[in-house]
């Protein structure tokens, strides 16, 4: 599928850190004996996980994106997200929306300052 859509070799290959050994290692040896040369980097992320438990469907403690935009806006939702390396393991609980708009609001109100700040010639020589 991935030479049908890709061809036989690409750029990025991406999965969760629980995909790389052994399920990469055998897409990879698969493409090679077919005489392909698969993919130029892998990028694994992080899980996440729910209140510290492994995030499934089967399990059914998923949260959608379109159920989180529904709580927060999505510049929430987005720093969120965003906040944990990409490697790392993001938990989600109930409260990390919440959280995550009050730093969004603490960084809201730094810039607010620092722009009331920048036009005195002082704070302009201080950067």
């Amino acid at each position: 599928m991935v030479t049908k859509y890709l061809g036989p070799q690409f750029d990025i290959h991406g999965g969760g850190l629980d995909l790389r050994f052994p399920h990469h290692e055998n897409e990879m040896a698969q493409s090679q004996a077919a005489g392909d040369g698969f993919a130029n980097f892998w990028m694994h992320n992080g899980m996440v996980t729910f209140e510290g438990e492994k995030m499934s469907k089967s399990i059914g403690n998923t949260v959608s994106p379109s159920e989180m935009l529904a709580e927060a806006p999505p510049r929430v939702v987005r720093y969120y997200l965003g906040q944990a390396h990409y490697r790392s393991v993001l938990d989600y609980r109930p409260t990390s929306l919440q959280e995550a708009a009050a730093a969004v609001e603490r960084i809201d109100g730094f810039i607010g300052k620092a722009r009331g700040r920048s036009t005195a010639p002082a704070a302009r020589a201080s950067w």
